[in-house]
């Protein structure tokens, strides 16, 4: 029966693997003020206890990998680790010396989607647990400066037609992750416009619009053939008293980073009432 299932699961992954990512690497400087993406810097280096923490969850079937127990029941996990090893990384986020175990890497073989997994150590069992799932990667982190804790950034990318980007940014408090978001839009083929400045700066002052403002994801007017999904460049307009900070400027246009409500629910490529729930990276002209 695990058989049946673990195959069934690797025809579903298959399937949508075959749909393919765009856009899996954007600069962490433009997106986590800050930020550093030195995670080697990080990590502890006791690769015994590294390998205890997998081999526990590997036996426990709690690793949902191509080549573990969950797909099949005779895996051998000195061979699962020897492929995965370097997938692993042991970082202490909450600063309670006890390591969490974070996870970045393709479930599945050929499949072009990236998993970030954390899995932290349960008081009650002193059995680690997986407590963070998502697509993509990690992309910076940052100390924080009161708690010296580790705030973790993720960059998790669109697939198929999508255009949408989360940065996720993620603390471990009280043994779960809480998640707040930023959102952009991007693809490395079919979509017009340049998407970013080169360098962003992120001031304190903090601006409110005046008038309900349209939002672009590129510093220009686009009115053919923007996107698969548009003929402009336009996202959605933002409502008066939206508060935003400029990150950079072009002539005539700024690069905003912005909270608040938007005039519709919807547009073509984005969703006013998902927006108004996280910030967004956009463009909008003077």
């Amino acid at each position: 029966m695990l058989r049946f299932l673990s195959i069934a699961l690797l025809s579903l992954i298959g399937l949508n693997s075959q749909a393919s990512v765009t856009m899996t690497r954007v600069d962490h400087q433009l997106f986590v003020h800050g930020g550093s993406a030195d995670f080697e810097s990080l990590s502890w280096n006791d690769q015994a206890l590294k390998k205890s923490i997998v081999q526990a969850l590997f036996e426990r079937k709690q690793l949902e990998h191509e080549g573990s127990l969950s797909f099949d029941g005779q895996a051998s996990f000195e061979h699962y680790y020897k492929e995965r090893e370097s997938s692993f990384q042991l970082i202490d986020l909450n600063r309670d010396s006890i390591p969490e175990l974070l996870f970045q890497g393709y479930p599945i073989q050929g499949d072009d989607k990236e998993y970030c997994e954390i899995y932290t150590k349960q008081l009650s069992s002193g059995k680690y647990l997986r407590i963070y799932q998502q697509v993509g990667h990690w992309l910076a982190y940052k100390i924080h400066p009161n708690t010296q804790e580790i705030v973790l950034y993720q960059h998790k990318y669109p697939c198929c037609s999508s255009m949408s980007h989360n940065i996720f940014r993620l603390r471990l408090l009280s043994g779960k992750i809480h998640k707040h978001s930023k959102y952009f839009l991007g693809r490395d083929q079919d979509m017009k416009g340049r998407f970013f400045p080169s360098e962003v700066h992120f001031e304190k002052q903090f601006h409110r619009l005046s008038d309900d403002k349209n939002l672009y994801w590129s510093d220009s007017l686009i009115t053919e053939d923007a996107s698969p999904l548009s003929q402009k460049n336009f996202i959605i307009t933002y409502k008066a008293g939206s508060v935003y900070q400029i990150l950079a400027r072009k002539e005539n246009w700024s690069y905003i980073l912005i909270r608040g409500k938007t005039a519709t629910d919807k547009s073509l490529v984005a969703n006013g009432k998902n927006l108004e729930r996280m910030t967004l990276f956009a463009w909008m002209k003077d």
